[in-house]
């Protein structure tokens, strides 16, 4: 749903464009991805720690961040709507 809505916006604003803005709106979910993907690694594990040998990290000092982490990804999130929104 989420994916569906800004790209029949976009056809439905710039109906000579449609191409061009479903590929600009996909890649900017990539990016968004990409970025974010990096914004949190660097949260969690800034030391770049290595998972445990069955793939889980169990380093108190990550596990203690990821309550911490939802908080600040529900503020870069609501201040990008807002900014959208405006």
């Amino acid at each position: 749903m989420a994916y569906v809505a800004p790209l029949a916006a976009g056809m439905k604003w710039f109906p000579k464009q449609k191409g061009f803005v479903n590929g600009i709106i996909v890649a900017g979910y990539g990016l968004g991805a990409l970025v974010f993907n990096y914004v949190q690694t660097s949260y969690l594990n800034p030391m770049n720690l290595s998972p445990n040998p069955d793939g889980y990290f169990y380093a108190e000092s990550i596990l203690s961040r990821v309550p911490n982490l939802f908080i600040l990804l529900f503020a870069i999130y609501i201040t990008i709507q807002l900014i959208g929104c405006c």
